[in-house]
């Protein structure tokens, strides 16, 4: 019953959502288009980055489901011809496992994908990606990083465009402290979501994860959903999940900040009791190419009260 009276505020805050989504994309195209040489080298996301104009309000409207557990560089709009690609022996020595995402320029549709799973020579000096003609960005994600980070060098069609960029291998520290930057206006930028996932059930599937999940690998799972004060999640996981599987889980508060996050290595996960409502993210990758397919019987989710 709670659900019916949350439901017109709910309406309002997706709209409002929606409403501020174009308004700050609108406004950053124009910043990038002002400031040109942001888009000639790599912006990794950091304390310096995201207390810079306008980042925090694109964040949190293209992508609010902060992924806590890898270390993400974005570059561009560029011009491509034909192809785009990246060092691969500086990817390789920053993380033993990664994916870019390739983003069409100024829908920021995704066209493609590299990645650790997709590397078919592992001793090639470039990963490359054949792109029709147009404009474009990257968003680069590193996992199980090694000390020595870098950011690698892009080149666009044999030119090499973006310089490599090293990187302090502790910039994930800036996600202890995004939660104290929650605010009325990001509450009600995701009011929504959580009324959202609690009428989960009773929605169009495809729009809610539209809705709630970023724009992922090919080869990510996502489990999510809503979690109330006070209760906790109780995960069950197969062994070939654990064995095959990177599984990361993030907790979010109503306005999607992250409040705490953990990778999990057992087959039986309890979680702390939730200290405010809100919503949690799993994100499931392969460990590698020879990880069996995913079933989605290997993974028990309950939220049970504390």
């Amino acid at each position: 019953m709670a659900w019916i009276l949350a439901l017109p505020a709910a309406i309002a805050s997706w709209l409002f959502f929606r409403l501020m989504k174009f308004i700050i994309g609108n406004l950053y195209t124009l910043f990038l288009l002002i400031n040109r040489q942001k888009s000639r080298q790599w912006r990794v996301l950091s304390a310096e980055v995201i207390n810079a104009t306008l980042t925090l309000p694109v964040l949190m409207t293209k992508g609010p489901r902060w992924n806590t557990h890898a270390i993400i560089g974005t570059a561009g709009p560029f011009k491509v011809e034909s192809k785009l690609a990246l060092d691969l022996k500086a990817i390789q020595s920053s993380a033993q496992s990664w994916t870019a995402a390739i983003y069409s320029y100024p829908g920021y549709r995704t066209v493609g994908n590299l990645g650790s799973l997709q590397v078919t020579d592992a001793t090639a000096a470039w990963e490359a990606i054949a792109l029709k003609p147009g404009y474009y960005t990257i968003g680069l994600r590193y996992y199980d990083r090694t000390d020595t980070l870098t950011m690698p060098t892009v080149q666009v069609d044999g030119v090499e465009t973006i310089p490599a960029q090293a990187v302090d291998p502790d910039v994930n520290q800036i996600y202890t402290t995004l939660k104290a930057r929650d605010s009325w206006f990001y509450r009600a930028l995701h009011y929504y979501v959580y009324p959202l996932l609690q009428l989960r059930q009773r929605l169009p599937q495809g729009w809610i994860r539209s809705e709630f999940l970023p724009v992922g690998a090919p080869e990510t799972q996502f489990e999510y959903g809503a979690i109330a004060h006070a209760h906790r999640l109780d995960l069950t996981l197969a062994s070939p999940l654990v064995q095959h599987y990177n599984i990361y889980l993030t907790r979010y508060n109503r306005a999607s900040f992250p409040l705490d996050w953990i990778e999990i290595h057992t087959e039986q996960y309890k979680s702390s009791p939730m200290p405010t409502d809100g919503f949690y993210l799993l994100r499931i990758r392969p460990k590698n190419m020879a990880a069996p397919t995913f079933e989605p019987n290997w993974l028990g989710v309950n939220v049970i009260e504390s």
